[in-house]
């Protein structure tokens, strides 16, 4: 970090509900991105956890997309869990005390990619996270407000391909919280068919 992005640096506390689990979320100039997520997947996972009370009225995640160097954890570490949807699915990581969710992530350290949950971003104001672009619209349970996108724009998307490619260049994937050794530092739950259908919305 420069000594100027130092200077203007933020750094948001992390906590679960109950209050055991804490980290720190530091932010700079456009080292992130505000979405709203109403994809199956997005939505699937925070009702695994049995969470619908962090949707929003049509379904959506709100997240903060940054880089896994700019999140460390503090506290509650032994409460640190993983699930995927599927065998190929991203790793969906939540604290495990008050199910409370935390992040998603790719199988490895190697992309600079994590998505928070704004559920454990304890601030009260999310204007310091930026405007929210709202994605995957087409998957909501209800109606989103005037701006969402059926999917992810063209502009979201080299938006997100400059991001990534910017912080692989900076080396900003380690350090991560994530990932030791090698392997993500808990051994993902997968679930089964069954347990993934049963989450799908009905037809």
């Amino acid at each position: 970090m420069s000594d100027e992005n130092a200077a203007t640096a933020t750094h948001l506390p992390l906590r679960c509900d109950c209050g055991t689990a804490q980290g720190v979320l530091t932010l700079e100039p456009k080292s992130g991105m505000h979405l709203v997520c109403y994809c199956d997947d997005c939505r699937a996972f925070i009702h695994a956890l049995g969470r619908p009370d962090i949707l929003d009225a049509a379904g959506g995640s709100e997240l903060f997309v940054t880089t896994p160097s700019r999140l460390s954890l503090s506290a509650g570490l032994e409460h640190l869990r993983c699930l995927r949807l599927s065998k190929k699915g991203m790793l969906r990581w939540y604290w495990a005390c008050c199910d409370t969710p935390l992040a998603n992530t790719r199988d490895s350290a190697g992309p600079p990619f994590v998505s928070i949950h704004r559920a454990c971003i304890a601030i009260a104001d999310a204007a310091m996270l930026g405007p929210p672009t709202r994605v995957q619209a087409r998957f909501a349970t209800g109606p989103t407000p005037a701006g969402a996108k059926r999917g992810n724009s063209l502009a979201t998307i080299l938006k997100i391909v400059r991001f990534l490619l910017l912080g692989r260049l900076r080396g900003e994937n380690m350090p991560t919280p994530f990932f030791g050794a090698g392997a993500a530092v808990v051994v993902p739950r997968v679930l089964s068919h069954a347990e993934r259908n049963a989450l799908r919305p009905p037809a």
